[in-house]
């Protein structure tokens, strides 16, 4: 689902054209449950929307332009400097992803700053300026007896000048009872502009709810954790190196269930 301020459809996205919106389609098209109240509904109707997040021309950004456009925003003019929405609608007996998206190309500061979304006693951190590549996940959330999950959202600091808003993916985790599958092809290489030695693999997984990655500096070990990701990731980026230092890493997949071999 995306924030829309009534200048674009988007095929397969859903619309949040005001603070209480429903009547959303899965993957398959298919009408869900699924609500949103985006509260406080004051702050809604005077129209905090714009379409000034990034705008790549040719649909190469992490989701179609569209998506990335518009934003709602909030912590100015009096508005919330935490809105707090909640999902309805949603089975009690599931677990869910949430993966959030934020972006502004606003010129009126040099830097649009960060947002924080949280829920589920999570939260993560999204660099919005100019932002067309990045979202963050929140993972393994479950709802509470009444089928809702409630998030939040805010400003990270006082040289963030807005929080922003753009879109939301909600993704429900298959549970069979089984413990995942190992990762494979762990690869690490030097990522000097990320600030450290990067890992990727490949996800085998179609049940977990994340991974871990647990280093050492001899092969035998011992490991100890550096760092979890959420469903369906497949890079970490360790900046906790020193130079002149060989590591050795491992990742494994989690569920409710258990935990699965190592790479």
């Amino acid at each position: 689902m995306h924030i829309n301020g009534g200048d674009s459809t988007v095929p397969g996205w859903n619309n949040i054209s005001n603070y209480i919106s429903g009547g959303f389609k899965d993957e398959n098209g298919l009408t869900t449950s699924i609500t949103l109240d985006l509260e406080p509904a004051w702050w809604w109707n005077t129209k905090p929307i714009a379409a000034l997040g990034a705008n790549t021309g040719n649909n190469s950004g992490i989701y179609p332009d569209g998506v990335l456009k518009d934003y709602y925003f909030f912590g100015i003019w009096g508005g919330p400097d935490t809105p707090v929405a909640t999902l309805g609608g949603l089975d009690p007996a599931s677990r869910y992803d949430l993966t959030f998206f934020g972006s502004s190309s606003w010129d009126g500061v040099s830097d649009n700053g960060w947002t924080t979304y949280s829920a589920g006693g999570q939260s993560a951190t999204l660099h919005v300026h100019r932002n067309s590549t990045q979202a963050v996940t929140l993972s393994g959330i479950q709802p509470d007896a009444s089928g809702n999950i409630v998030w939040r959202m805010w400003k990270k600091d006082g040289n963030t000048p807005l929080g922003y808003f753009n879109a939301l993916v909600i993704t429900k985790i298959f549970d069979d009872g089984t413990a995942p599958a190992a990762p494979v092809q762990l690869f690490a290489q030097n990522a000097p502009t990320q600030g450290g030695v990067k890992l990727t693999w490949v996800d085998k997984a179609y049940n977990e709810l994340g991974y871990t990655i647990i280093r050492s500096t001899a092969a035998a070990g011992p490991y100890a954790p550096i760092g979890t990701v959420g469903t369906k990731a497949t890079s970490f980026v360790d900046t906790t190196v020193n130079g002149g230092v060989t590591y050795w890493y491992r990742v494994y997949a989690t569920n409710g269930t258990g935990q699965s071999p190592y790479t």
